[in-house]
Order: C-alpha cells, then sequence, then structure tokens
C-alpha cells in the first residue's frame, strides 16, 4: 500500500450510509480510481453531493470502490456523512487543496498529559507543519514512552539515544509519506527531530524537561489559544540567595530549554533594606537602571525583621533558549533575601520556534 495522486481521478456514487463507497465509474476525460491511483493504496478524496453535503479525507482505494479511512473534515462535523444524493468524488494532490485547509500556523488540541514517570500522553489534534505546507492529524489521543521510538500509541517515543536527567525533550507530531497517519515522537532538537524512515513533515507541539532521575516530573497542562500552560504539580524554588547585589542577576528556571517560555511563578523578596526596587528583564530587554519610579517590583518594608513582598509571573517575562530570565535590584544588604520560585510556564508553540 502506498499514498498516491492520479491526475483527472473522479467518479460518482449513489451509496448512502458512512461506509465505504461503491463507485460507478469515471465521466468521459476523467479516469477510474483503481486506474488513476491503483487498487490497494491511499488518496487524499474531496466528495460533494447534489444538496450540499461534503467530505474530505485520506481514502484507500479497491476495485470499484473507496473506503473512507480518515475522515479530515465534513459537512456533519468532521465525522462521515451518510450521503442520500448522488455525489461526485474526486481525487487532490495535497491537503491545501481542501476546503477544510488549516490556517497558516495553526495548531489545535495536541495538548501534553502527565501519564508516568517514564511517559508522556498527548490528545488529539491537528496542526500545520513546521514550514506551513500540509497539514497532520492526529485522530485519537497517544501515549509514548522514554523507550526508543516505534510506531503506535503506548510505544517509546524517542528519537535517538537513551534519555537523559534535567534535560528538555521537544514532541512532534509527525506524518507518515506513504498513509497520511500521524504519530508522535520526542527529541533534545526543538526544530530538527531525527525522523524515523517514511516520515518527512513534523510539528512541535509541546516540550517539557525531566528531573535528575531522568523521569518526567507530574505536571499539569491546558490549552489556552494555540499555547498551552503548563504547571509543575509541586512549585520549584530555583532562586533562594541572600544579598544578592546590585549586578545584574541571572536565573535559570525549571522550564524547558531550546525554546522561549514565558514563565509562570512568584518573584519574592525579604526586606531588610530601607527600600528594594527591582526590574525583571525578559530575553533580549535592555538592562537599565531600577529606581522609585521605575522597577516591576518593590519591597518597601524597611524593618529589620524582614517583611516578604512577592510579584505574581504570569507569562510576561519570557526566557531565553537556555531557561533564563534576569534581574537587578537597586539597593541590596545582608538581611535581604531573594527567592524565584517556578510554578510553570506557556509555550506559545509557534511553527517557527
Amino acid at each position: 500500500m502506498a499514498f498516491a495522486y492520479g491526475a483527472l481521478v473522479q467518479e460518482s456514487s449513489v451509496t448512502t450510509g458512512t461506509g465505504t463507497w461503491t463507485l460507478s465509474g469515471a465521466p468521459t476525460g476523467m479516469q477510474t480510481f483503481s486506474t488513476g491511483i491503483g487498487n490497494g493504496n491511499t488518496c487524499l478524496y474531496k466528495a460533494v453531493s447534489q444538496d450540499g453535503g461534503y467530505e474530505e479525507g485520506l481514502g484507500t482505494v479497491s476495485a470499484g470502490a473507496l473506503a473512507r479511512t480518515t475522515i479530515y473534515y465534513s459537512s456533519n462535523a468532521g465525522a462521515a456523512v451518510n450521503f442520500t444524493t448522488p455525489l461526485t468524488i474526486s481525487n487532490v494532490a495535497n491537503t491545501g487543496q481542501l476546503n477544510g485547509l488549516l490556517p497558516y500556523d495553526y495548531i489545535g488540541g495536541l495538548i501534553s498529559a502527565w501519564t508516568s514517570v517514564t511517559s508522556i500522553g498527548c490528545t488529539a489534534g491537528r496542526a500545520k507543519n513546521s514550514t506551513n505546507y500540509t497539514d497532520i492529524i492526529l485522530p485519537s489521543a497517544f501515549t509514548k514512552t522514554t523507550s526508543a521510538w516505534a510506531v503506535g500509541t503506548g510505544n517509546g517515543g524517542l528519537d535517538t539515544g537513551a534519555i537523559g536527567a534535567s534535560t528538555a525533550y521537544h514532541f512532534f507530531v509527525i506524518l507518515k509519506d506513504s498513509d497520511r497517519s500521524a504519530d508522535v515522537l520526542f527529541s533534545l532538537s526543538a526544530t530538527a527531530p531525527t525522523m524515523p524512515t517514511g516520515y518527512t513533515y513534523f510539528r512541535r507541539i509541546f516540550s517539557i524537561k525531566t528531573n535528575g532521575s531522568s523521569q518526567f516530573t507530574k505536571f499539569f497542562s491546558y490549552q489556552v489559544g494555540a499555547s498551552i500552560v503548563t504547571k509543575w504539580d509541586v512549585p520549584i524554588r530555583d532562586v533562594n540567595t541572600t544579598n544578592p547585589g546590585t549586578g545584574t542577576l541571572t536565573h535559570t528556571l525549571t522550564v524547558p530549554t531550546g525554546i522561549r517560555v514565558g514563565v509562570i511563578g512568584n518573584y519574592s523578596a525579604i526586606d531588610g533594606s530601607s527600600s528594594i526596587y527591582a526590574l525583571i528583564y525578559s530575553d533580549g530587554q535592555t538592562i537599565t537602571a531600577p529606581s522609585s519610579s521605575l522597577y516591576d517590583f518593590s519591597a518597601t518594608g524597611g524593618g529589620a525583621s524582614g517583611s516578604t513582598f512577592s510579584l505574581s509571573m504570569a507569562g510576561q517575562f519570557i526566557t531565553n533558549t537556555s531557561g533564563q530570565i534576569q534581574s537587578k535590584w537597586s539597593v541590596s544588604g545582608a538581611a535581604d533575601v531573594l527567592s524565584v520560585f517556578t510554578m510553570g510556564w506557556i509555550d506559545y508553540r509557534n511553527a517557527n520556534d
């Protein structure tokens, strides 16, 4: 079985129900599916009925018939249509010729889910591939383990090598060339996974970082627009520094590296100085001295007993690809303590990340 395209392939059908279509032959100047595609092969189809119903998907050709293998779009909310009037079925070359073409950079669903310390789940969904050439559709939920990649849910997902400790892994939905079926793979690379033989197109869908024991720490994720918000089950205190000084501070957080993410967490200080003003810098932002008139965060308790002040970080500060943000204090003393708690991150999932 191979994925195929044939020029001028079109047939009619009067089959009702939601099963395999019996084909009635090609009009003058067109080819039948058996001739143009070949029995046993798969192809993209577009079916339109006289009453305006439509269905688009991947079909499997047999003698005088077309099985509806995977339905991509339809007038029945994406499910198989029970056509009650005659229909015309045509072969198309690629998903760019389907009416249901996903918009540029689209991604929906494909949300990460913690299943165990050695496996990660992924919900069903669809996305444009990384170059916006074609659509990739994962029709049902998948789970992948830390073993070497093997096709299918419940099997290994790692593209090459062995799982590492305290390491970012980037998960991709991938498309098989021959039949356009989708699978899931993860890689050290955020942009160029080592693809299995027979797979060309991919899209990064989420990223996760292992702990010091080469395991997946428990987390929760949900989708907001195209983005995924991921929160650790237990917040992590990544910074705990006494008298941090007034120089530029670099904070390495427990978030995936290799991509830029919005930080979810708390930036806090125990104030033993008269007044502390701080600026927090996203990746690429100009380092400017904080003051009483220019700050993101202030701690103005001024008490020797030490008052605690916190700033909620809800994605407004963006890391560099090393998982870092920076900050700078106006003053610093022996009784001042800086803490940064990482609760999670926002992954914007752009195709060009």
